[in-house]
């Protein structure tokens, strides 16, 4: 359900509400007695935000889409700080989720970051995945064996001995439950919890995997396409960040973020400010709109 009134950023394709994020005005009495110029305190809190999202480089991206001749007339789409009007089209293209010809899933914007900053592996890191795999399911395999004529104390310490003493990959094994162990990865210092069970694990043949995957897939989409669409039918703005997530609200932002924008002798950080309190309620949709704004189809239709 959308909430009327508000772009409400959500996550997931089915559009649950997530929690707002909220960053803190109250400043300490020292800082307080400092009197920090107003427009410096709104550049902490946009640069803290900066970091915390997953979008680390430009958001700035020029999106080129097409006019449908029929579709939903309702509605209203932002993508990336552009506007993409009526009457909408929407699809899916592979596995890419396509509004009037532009990708709004997966984000363009973090596609781009990915590709740029994508790891490669090495043999030597391929085989070291591959033996956490292994020691993983012997240990499973031991879990599901022992448990059956063994007392519970006696697998979790034959368990954490094969850990210490064969595997090479996890260390500092420690039982917090009687089916949960935590470990860190082997030079890594990474926390890691394996979850172990009684019952044995189905084995599903390659075809098998790949069917239960392409039905899950499929589901996936179908149910992204309809909630979008219907969200559409209702009226809703819907809008889609550079990070990746999606939220919305009913009414039309269009007239609120011209305003803003409109407004002169603003600095960066006050349109920023201003598009995050009274349109948004987060960072990701005014910082797209502050590096994507165009008048032209910002304006009302």
């Amino acid at each position: 359900m959308i909430r009327k009134g508000s772009a409400v950023k959500m996550y997931g394709f089915t559009f649950f509400f997530t929690a707002l994020l909220i960053l803190s005005n109250q400043f300490s009495e020292a800082q307080s007695k400092s009197e920090r110029p107003k427009s410096s305190q709104q550049q902490d809190r946009v640069e803290r935000f900066r970091k915390l999202s997953r979008v680390k480089g430009s958001r700035r991206i020029s999106i080129q889409m097409t006019k449908s001749p029929r579709g939903i007339e309702t509605g209203l789409i932002i993508a990336y700080g552009h506007v993409i009007p009526p009457p909408y089209q929407v699809e899916w293209k592979s596995d890419k989720l396509m509004i009037n010809g532009v990708q709004v899933q997966p984000s363009l914007v973090r596609e781009r970051e990915q590709s740029k900053n994508r790891p490669v592996l090495t043999d030597e890191q391929r085989k070291w995945f591959r033996r956490q795999d292994d020691v993983e399911s012997v240990a499973q395999e031991m879990y599901r064996k022992g448990i059956r004529s063994k007392s519970l104390e006696t697998v979790q310490a034959e368990i954490l001995e094969y850990m210490r003493t064969s595997s090479g990959v996890f260390t500092n094994p420690k039982w917090s439950g009687k089916d949960a162990l935590e470990v860190q990865l082997a030079d890594l210092g990474v926390q890691y919890t394996i979850v172990f069970s009684a019952k044995q694990r189905a084995k599903l043949s390659a075809e098998e995997k790949r069917n239960r995957e392409e039905t899950g897939a499929r589901k996936a989409k179908e149910a992204a396409l309809a909630s979008v669409e219907k969200g559409l039918r209702a009226g809703a703005t819907l809008v889609f960040y550079s990070d990746g997530t999606e939220g919305g609200g009913f009414g039309d932002i269009r007239m609120r973020v011209n305003e803003i924008m409109d407004t002169p002798n603003l600095s960066k950080e006050q349109r920023i400010e201003r598009l995050q309190e009274r349109v948004f309620h987060d960072y990701e949709g005014a910082l797209d709109v502050i590096e994507n704004y165009n008048p032209d189809e910002w304006r009302q239709h």
